[in-house]
């Protein structure tokens, strides 16, 4: 099965958007053909990945079962395919993408 990192958040000022679309894409992403991953970043630019039931990530979503990620570029070169689900800034102006 191909692998996918779905991101979400960053220091936007739309990063709690973000929160609340992630789950929609979460919510149709066939696990039967994909093994999905998730990755959150702060407001702050730190990326953690997000080890807790998908229909909880909100604004709080720090508090919940997460673990650090290091080395971020190791990290998202280890997927098939990443889709960030980032609004604003670094996320519709091309940033994420073009890292």
């Amino acid at each position: 099965m191909r692998k996918i990192l779905v991101i979400f958040g960053t220091n936007s000022f739309e990063h709690d958007v973000s929160c609340e679309s992630v789950k929609s894409v979460l919510k149709n992403i066939d696990n039967g053909k994909f093994n999905v991953y998730v990755a959150g970043i702060t407001k702050e630019n730190k990326w953690y990945l997000y080890k807790d039931d998908y229909s909880l990530i909100d604004k709080n979503w720090l508090d919940k079962k997460i673990e650090n990620i290091d080395n971020v570029i190791n990290f998202c070169k280890s997927f098939d395919l990443v889709i960030p689900i980032i609004h604003g800034k670094n996320g519709e102006d091309g940033k994420i993408q073009g890292f």
